[in-house]
């Protein structure tokens, strides 16, 4: 694959997921990264939208985008639109909304994968955690929710049109056995 990456540097998840990313090109030589670019600019999508587009122009071979946060992605699908490309490259991203879900089912949509975790289990992980601390326990510096991989057959086979569909048809999205406690009581 010929790659093109929306990346921005100095934001920690959009960092991690990079490094994810880089290990990830040394591990498939031949997912070859032929651009980078990115603005956290207001609105993003837009903004990225505008150099993804002049990206393509000077570089054809592209086959395929990476786009670690949603919005970056956003901006991709638009400018596949806007330049007739939506058959010729997909998109592979990172985070999940209604919106997102949206965009991915749509008929031609470019957007092929996304890998996500739940903002709501990030929230409950979270505050479990605070309760573990203030009882005294050990807390890992880095607490791991492992993301799932959605992709555009998946979420049109099962249905799914939003993210309240989304937690019902994979109901592992919503779980972690991650700071937990016999007294802590669980999402239901």
């Amino acid at each position: 694959a010929n790659i093109g990456y929306v990346y921005f540097a100095g934001i920690l998840p959009l960092d991690k997921r990079d490094q994810s990313f880089t290990e990830f090109k040394k591990e498939f030589p031949n997912m070859k990264e032929i651009v980078r670019t990115g603005t956290v600019e207001s609105p993003f999508s837009v903004k990225n939208a505008e150099q993804v587009k002049a990206v393509l122009k000077a570089n054809p071979q592209i086959n395929a985008y990476f786009a670690p946060y949603d919005e970056f992605a956003k901006g991709v699908v638009l400018a596949l639109e806007e330049e007739g490309l939506t058959d010729k490259i997909k998109v592979y991203s990172a985070d999940i909304s209604t919106q997102d879900i949206e965009l991915m089912i749509k008929d031609g949509s470019p957007w092929a994968a996304t890998a996500a975790t739940s903002p709501r289990l990030i929230g409950a992980l979270s505050v479990r955690a605070l309760a573990l601390k203030i009882v005294g326990e050990e807390i890992p510096h880095d607490i791991l929710i492992t993301p799932i991989l959605f992709t555009q057959d998946m979420l049109r086979k099962a249905g799914v049109k939003n993210m309240e569909e989304l937690e019902i048809k994979f109901p592992e999205f919503n779980k972690t056995t991650n700071m937990t406690a016999s007294w802590i009581p669980m999402i239901k």
